[in-house]
């Protein structure tokens, strides 16, 4: 299953409840790509979808149902 752990309200690090490096190791032991992001700001927002998007064409068969030939994601 492809996932992305995503750290919202970067603009706001003042006010962080999570530390960067816990966030990061977390994604580490769950082999997943981690990114922060803003939607205040706009910042790696897209980053965040293409990440995703990337995810998803690595896992082989995801979008291909059985005996079919498979999908194209556009």
């Amino acid at each position: 299953m492809p996932r992305v752990l995503v750290g919202t309200h970067c603009d706001l690090n003042e006010s962080r409840q999570v530390k960067y490096n816990d966030a990061q190791r977390l994604a580490d032991s769950w082999d997943v790509p981690y990114l922060e992001c803003s939607s205040r700001t706009g910042e790696n927002v897209a980053d965040v979808f293409h990440t995703l998007l990337k995810e998803i064409e690595k896992d082989d068969g995801l979008l291909a149902e059985a005996g079919e030939g498979g999908c194209c994601v556009l």
